[in-house]
């Protein structure tokens, strides 16, 4: 595997990326009411693996070597427009 990123640029729940591979970095920008998003490996139900909040108008911002996802990755997004960046590796 090289080590090249693929970039995700979300607004609502979704899944992220449909096959395994591994987080580095996590963004949110918060709109008018705090914002989370929730990064589960194996869709929707599946096991969580990272959770990143921000505070209303605040954004919140995590880089780091790597969470593995062995299924596939799922965002579950809350707040009012907000937006989520996720790098895949």
């Amino acid at each position: 595997m090289d080590n090249d990123g693929i970039l995700y640029h979300l607004a609502a729940t979704a899944t992220v990326h449909p096959t395994q591979g591994r987080v580095t970095t996590v963004a949110i920008a918060a709109g008018a009411d705090a914002a989370s998003v929730i990064l589960k490996d194996g869709g929707a139900s599946g096991t969580t693996k990272i959770t990143l909040k921000a505070p209303a108008g605040e954004t919140a911002f995590i880089s780091f070597r790597g969470a593995n996802f062995a299924t596939d990755i799922h965002a579950t997004i809350t707040g009012t427009a907000p937006a989520v960046m996720v790098e895949v590796v």
